[in-house]
């Protein structure tokens, strides 16, 4: 619980959220009037780009308390190559899902 956490005086330095994708903004909420974010606290949440998270991105973008940038990747757990299709010098076509993680730094 963080509420147990901020009992004992604990003090994040990361934070990695990916759960239930319409608690990602309160989960942080709770953690932010906890204050168990440590200044320089790095967050990162998976699933930002595949799933709707626009209220989290939103407070992580806009609220002024986080420095945050978006970094592409890949769905985990799809096709990295389709080798039955290649493009015109050879090379196999990837067929992966395109997903990403919001990396932010707690900057109160």
């Amino acid at each position: 619980q963080a509420s147990a956490l901020a009992s004992r005086g604990v003090a994040l330095d990361f934070v990695f959220v990916d759960h239930e994708k319409k608690d990602y903004l309160p989960a942080l909420l709770r953690l932010e009037r906890l204050g168990l974010l440590r200044p320089g606290c790095t967050v990162v949440a998976d699933n930002v780009y595949v799933f709707e998270v626009s209220d989290y991105l939103s407070h992580m973008r806009d609220a002024g308390k986080f420095k945050s940038r978006y970094v592409d990747a890949e769905v985990e757990y799809t096709p990295l190559q389709n080798y039955l299709s290649v493009d015109s010098e050879g090379r196999p076509l990837s067929r992966a899902v395109r997903d990403g993680v919001e990396v932010s730094v707690y900057v109160p």
